[in-house]
């Protein structure tokens, strides 16, 4: 370590501060010209007196903003005052966040401001999320419109090969596409051989929902029943009523649940030919199917004269709801009188016209008023001309009626298995349609019987 020190007149004075200074090399010296060398010391002669004055001030300025750097850090590091924001609004917790410990600088101006913090605007809410739809979505609307027949004809060919992948029409498991069928599911597992009729399946059962409300005008069944819940598939019995102001019997009903429908199929030949009109009237036949199945069912309870549980049928002279005439206008008053009151007459199509004649065409001339006129309904399933039944209707219905689970039928898929998207190359769907009925009231309802029964159309 060399140690240098200031001679000559300059460097002299008492008010000149002589700075011991290390220095490693003599290059670091700005006259190395002036450099002497004696007793270990290096004496500067002929050089500029160094101004200490700017110096010092220079250093004193570095080391004020040390200092200040320094609060700065510790500031930072500080534990910030408990200061509780539970109840606050979004506004006040931004604005508590973005001042941090000293407070907010915007409304404190005493306060420390942060070195270089940005101020962070809060996100402005989301007023709704809307989501697109999804790859299963447009597959469901696609099915959708090909059983619509109320739109254009589409090709039931390119919804396979969408779906399934399967460009050869193979039907084989093997050769569809994974990635499709997961999509078209919208699950990424329980894809597999039965993805493809279950979809087609589900559009088919809403397609047939909606044919089948659409039929609801063409029944004329609705006056002889009333409606019922049925929970389970098991017998219920109930007791039954003498009508209304008469006494209990004590006779019951049984009513069974049973599922009744008809079955449909789809082949793999239908859609590799594109045919989109026979595809797209199995909806139609299958609820037309239903409808007709639940009238047959309902107007079997007048012509078949079924038994009560009393071992009596339906209609019995021990009943004096019975009898044995052709329709005219004396005979009609009879089953008035039997019944109290007839709201609804029910003839086949042979007695169409008699039944025209006698309340519709005469009006008041057959006696009645327009009030007491009788409901004519014409059953054109019915072949003997003679038979005729009037109910009462109103409040006293016949027949008590009860659905499963809904009063619209479905398909079901019959399942299999394989690698084979059809079976035998046709995927079956069978129609079901869940309900019973029973006797309410023998009392409501008078059969007249010329041959003894009335047989249906085949």
């Amino acid at each position: 370590m060399h140690v240098y020190r200031f001679n000559g007149g300059r460097c002299a004075g008492a008010a000149r501060l002589a700075c011991p200074v290390q220095v490693d090399q003599p290059r670091t010296v700005r006259h190395p010209r002036d450099w002497s060398r004696s007793g270990g010391f290096l004496d500067i002669t002929g050089v500029h007196t160094m101004n200490l004055s700017r110096l010092t001030a220079h250093a004193a300025r570095l080391l004020a903003a040390f200092v200040e750097a320094l609060k700065v850090l510790l500031g930072l590091f500080a534990p910030a005052p408990a200061t509780s924001l539970a109840g606050a609004s979004p506004t006040a917790c931004a604005v508590a966040l973005q001042s941090g410990p000293h407070g907010c600088c915007r409304h404190s101006p005493t306060a420390a401001k942060p070195a270089r913090l940005r101020l962070v605007e809060p996100l402005p809410a989301v007023s709704r999320i809307a989501a697109g739809a999804d790859h299963a979505d447009k597959v469901r609307t696609q099915l959708d419109d090909l059983f619509d027949r109320r739109k254009p004809a589409g090709s039931f060919r390119a919804a396979y090969v969408e779906i399934t992948g399967d460009i050869h029409l193979t039907g084989l498991l093997s050769r569809c596409d994974w990635h499709r069928l997961r999509a078209a599911r919208g699950a990424a597992e329980g894809v597999g051989a039965h993805t493809f009729g279950e979809l087609l399946g589900e559009a088919l059962n809403r397609a047939l929902v909606r044919e089948y409300r659409e039929l609801a005008h063409a029944e004329d069944w609705q006056w002889l029943c009333s409606d019922a819940a049925v929970g389970t598939i098991r017998s219920d019995a109930g007791a039954r009523t003498g009508g209304y102001g008469g006494p209990v019997s004590g006779a019951s009903r049984a009513r069974v649940l049973a599922t009744r429908g008809g079955s449909e199929a789809v082949s793999l030949e239908a859609i590799a030919h594109d045919q989109a009109g026979v595809l797209r009237r199995i909806p139609w036949t299958l609820a037309v199917s239903a409808r007709r199945t639940l009238q047959a069912f309902m107007l079997d309870f007048l012509t078949t004269n079924p038994a009560m549980r009393d071992g009596l049928p339906l209609f019995h002279a021990s009943r004096s709801n019975v009898g044995a005439s052709a329709l005219n206008t004396a005979s009609f008053i009879a089953a008035r009188r039997a019944l109290g009151s007839v709201r609804h007459l029910v003839v086949p199509v042979d007695l169409e016209e008699t039944a025209h004649g006698l309340f519709i065409a005469r009006g008041n001339d057959a006696g009645l008023s327009a009030c007491r006129r009788p409901s004519v309904h014409v059953i054109d399933q019915w072949m003997h001309p003679g038979n005729w039944f009037a109910t009462r209707g109103g409040q006293s219905p016949l027949i008590e009626l009860g659905f499963h689970d809904g009063a619209e039928p479905a398909a079901v898929r019959e399942a299999h298995t394989g690698e084979s998207l059809f079976n035998v190359g046709l995927i079956r769907y069978c129609l079901q349609h869940r309900y019973s009925a029973a006797v309410r009231d023998a009392s409501s309802a008078f059969g007249s019987f010329l041959r003894g029964g009335t047989e249906a159309r085949k």
